[in-house]
């Protein structure tokens, strides 16, 4: 302003008028100064509005790139700061708006307005975080899936698992009610990255098979979920091999008035009937203008699900449950399941609870600590407590889960705009996972206890800095994991106890983990772009054996150190205004666990495994090519293809204890295996996707998804594990503001039995002789915004109440399921 007001008075001496026209030629030259634009008015101030609404958003922040500035909205929207000449976008964050980007020469055609839609209909490109950078969808090399709050809300998923699987691009697997392992690209478990608010979940006794770590994460906490597939080895390290899938919960809510708090939350109820799950949760938001504190609560109670009643393709009996066992102080005894459709017992409860709190003492400046705990009650190992023994009586008498308790504890710092960096974050993380198993056999009288506990600590550091056409992301990160184990077995007539071996060696056992990477992005022009990334990565394991009377093992102590490099390149080319592709290749190291190495259990009916400290990593090389059409709202198109080869890839396999290929374990003889490094295997598979607006109210949208997979012999090649049949799902749902309507099939080809890996996890014994057949579903769901502040959501899940079970699971899907919530904000 000072600049103009100095040209005002240069021209006013210049021109000299007379005394009496003096005040006349001063207006006239401030009115040509305002004509010809240069003089800024208040639309050169950056301002933020709801779209919908058409109201000013309070406590919006505004990063700006290339420069590293940051703004924060005022209650009048106003960002207080012009747009910089050199910025060439502007990443805006809000509590209830999805992240969007929108370009320099978008706001000033707007006139320097931004508009927020609290939809996933943006008017800016959805950001993706999962990648550890700030990136348009356009510009990720790979494979993406983001699901925001309004699709999470309106779902009415019990679970987080459930919240994958209704995407359509992500498998999931359960051997109980309580679980749900998702699949990306044939991998599974260990091999798949969970990320929570930037923290990692994996530790050093995530396994191999089949996880339900996923459903201690709550759902209606979540602000989005975002999936990045593919290898991420560069950004995360080892594990990183599917894909990384991020849960980001909701962040606290800053007023946005400098003289004025805010009180805001929401209440929700909801019910289902194929296995009256009752829930209800309760969320606050109380914020200040440079401080906020977020709690939220949910507890849960799911019973014993009901399977689908409709029985095509000659099913049979399949998946029926025709007994329950009842134990009374003497015996246990099988007894008729009144209703066999009724997956008894399968039920459970939970409970979850978050607070975050904020303090942004600057614009620039961000702290953040971040608390979270979920528990459960026992959950009962359905699958196991299906089995029956060739006598026809149950395997098991009791099989359950002790309550699955999860703590977190994190602080986040981010920096905005320094001399050296443009953004930095610095995190540090506390964790604690308690996990235990307990088993007897049918009328036994011994029950198994075998319980862990885990301490995770880690630190990380993230930065980023931008020159000219160059990006550069860099970061290092540590983590130290610990694992106790125990075990014991008791009497349940007389409380008598006794030994048993325990699941991870008993005098401890530890990992540690020490990485830097550094990722280069070269813009080489408006259309061409590309991405080069290495990682340095430490590993290192400790394992105690100690003394274990039942199988003593030749070494007593293991120690296993490695140093590894993994790296990516990726091109990306914008071939004309909307359609982008994408070429990439990486590779991905994975190290043996605690898990892997030294876990004794019983992975089938009649197999054990047995620890073995000479596992080495297994190395993955993939490459990737898709394409990205992003044509506004009105179309999106995403399909890839890609191919990967392991080296060292961990299986299970045939193996010998002290020369013999069977022992007794839990008073059953069975078949001895390992976790061995294979010598190859590969898989390959595709992914397209396709989303059409046919008006502005009418959405139609279809996936489908397919993977290949082989373990290479010298002899012959045979299935790969983890590896589901095509599926995908196609949906038309249609939005006319207050009220809503979707109805979408889901749909999965049949795995045929030779398709199947017999010695891995998939799982042969829960299907038919056949196979897993396939199936299709149809639901629907309505949403009615009765006000402002209350909604109701209903919905109806297999309509046609269909049995099936999905890939490698262990529990048949819910049949017929009528659901509704309502949930009230203020």
């Amino acid at each position: 302003m000072l600049v103009w007001l100095r040209l005002l008075r240069h021209l006013r001496r210049s021109i000299k008028p007379p005394l009496c026209m003096g005040l006349f030629k001063e207006c006239w030259l401030l009115l040509l100064l305002f004509t010809c634009g240069l003089l800024p008015g208040t639309a050169q101030i950056i301002h933020v509005y709801d779209l919908e609404r058409r109201t000013p958003v309070v406590g919006a922040t505004a990063f700006f790139f290339p420069g590293g500035q940051t703004a924060l909205s005022d209650e009048s929207g106003s960002l207080n700061m012009m747009l910089p000449e050199l910025c060439d976008r502007v990443l805006v964050e809000h509590p209830d708006y999805p992240p969007a980007v929108f370009t320099h020469q978008a706001i000033e055609r707007d006139s320097h307005r931004i508009w927020l839609q609290a939809e996933a209909r943006l008017l800016g490109e959805v950001m993706v975080t999962a990648s550890k950078s700030l990136q348009a969808v356009a510009d990720i090399p790979s494979q993406t899936l983001v699901l925001d709050r309004a699709r999470i809300q309106q779902g009415m998923v019990q679970t987080t698992a459930d919240l994958l699987m209704s995407s359509g691009e992500i498998a999931v697997q359960k051997s109980q009610l309580g679980g749900g392992s998702p699949i990306l690209r044939g991998f599974e478990a260990n091999k798949v990255l969970l990320v929570i608010d930037g923290v990692r979940m994996n530790n050093l006794i995530f396994r191999g098979g089949h996880l339900q770590n996923s459903i201690t994460t709550d759902p209606l906490a979540m602000e989005r979920v975002e999936v990045v597939f593919g290898p991420a080895a560069v950004l995360y390290g080892s594990d990183a091999l599917g894909g990384t899938i991020h849960f980001m919960t909701r962040k606290p809510k800053f007023s946005g008035f400098q003289d004025r708090a805010s009180l805001s939350g929401q209440a929700l109820a909801r019910y289902s009937s194929a296995n009256n799950e009752a829930t209800a949760s309760l969320q606050l938001n109380y914020g200040r203008s440079k401080w906020a504190v977020l709690t939220a609560v949910s507890a849960s109670r799911f019973g014993d699900l009901r399977q689908g009643a409709w029985r095509p393709g000659g099913q049979g009996s399949w998946g029926l449950k025709p007994f329950v066992v009842s134990t009374s102080e003497s015996r246990d005894t099988a007894l008729p399941n009144p209703d066999p459709g009724v997956q008894s017992p399968s039920g459970y409860r939970q409970v979850n609870a978050m607070q975050k709190w904020a303090w942004m003492p600057t614009a620039k400046a961000r702290h953040q600590l971040n608390l979270q705990f979920s528990t459960s009650s026992d959950i009962p190992r359905y699958d196991r407590l299906s089995e029956q023994s060739a006598d026809g009586k149950p395997r098991f008498a009791q099989w359950y889960y002790g309550p699955q308790d999860r703590a977190l504890a994190s602080y986040e710092y981010q920096r905005q705009g320094g001399d050296w960096y443009d953004a930095f974050v610095i995190t540090a993380d506390l964790q604690y996972l308690g996990e235990s198993r307990h088993d007897r056999k049918f009328g036994q009288a011994w029950l198994n206890h075998r319980g862990e506990r885990v301490y995770i600590g880690g630190l990380g550091l993230d930065l980023t800095r931008h020159f000219s056409k160059h990006e550069l992301h860099a970061g290092m990160d540590f983590s130290e994991q610990r694992v106790h184990s125990e075990a014991h077995t008791e009497n349940r007539f007389t409380g008598e106890s006794g030994i048993l071996d325990t699941r991870y060696p008993a005098g401890g056992a530890g990992m540690r983990f020490a990485g830097i990477y550094g990722i280069h992005t070269w813009r080489i022009t408006p259309r061409f772009q590309l991405q080069q990334g290495l990682r340095l990565q430490y590993a290192r394991l400790d394992a105690d054996f100690g003394d274990a009377p039942l199988f003593p093992l030749p070494v007593k102590e293991v120690t296993q150190e490695h140093l590894s490099f993994d790296g990516s390149i990726s091109f990306k080319a914008r071939l004309w205004e909307q359609l982008h592709a994408f070429a990439a290749a990486s590779s991905a190291l994975r190290v043996p666990n605690v898990d892997d190495l030294g876990k004794v259990f019983e992975s089938l009916p009649g197999m054990v495994n047995l620890p073995n400290p000479g596992l080495e990593p297994e190395k993955y090389y993939s490459g990737e090519i898709g394409l990205r059409w992003l044509h506004g709202k009105k179309l999106r198109l995403q399909c890839s293809a890609y191919r990967g080869s392991f080296r060292n890839a961990i299986t299970s396999q045939p193996a010998t204890y002290e020369g013999r290929d069977s022992i007794f374990y839990n008073g059953e003889l069975s078949a001895v295996l390992q976790q061995s490094n294979t010598a190859r295997a590969s898989l390959c598979g595709l992914h397209a996707s396709l989303s059409v607006h046919f008006f502005e109210w009418l959405q139609w949208s279809s996936t489908i998804n397919y993977t290949y997979g082989r373990i290479h012999t010298d002899t012959t090649d045979y299935p790969l594990d983890h590896i589901p049949p095509a599926f995908g799902k196609t949906e038309l749902a249609a939005d006319a503001g207050r009220a809503r309507f979707r109805v979408e099939i889901h749909y999965h080809r049949a795995k045929p039995v030779e398709d199947t890996n017999l010695f891995g996890e998939d799982n042969f014994q829960y299907a038919t002789p056949a196979g897993t057949p396939g199936w299709w579903v149809l639901n629907v769901g309505a949403g009615v915004q009765l006000s402002h502040t209350f909604e109701v959501n209903v919905g109806c899940e297999n309509i046609f109440d269909r049995h099936y079970r999905s890939f490698a699971s262990g529990i048949s899907a819910p049949g017929r399921n009528l659901m509704i919530s309502a949930r009230a904000s203020f």
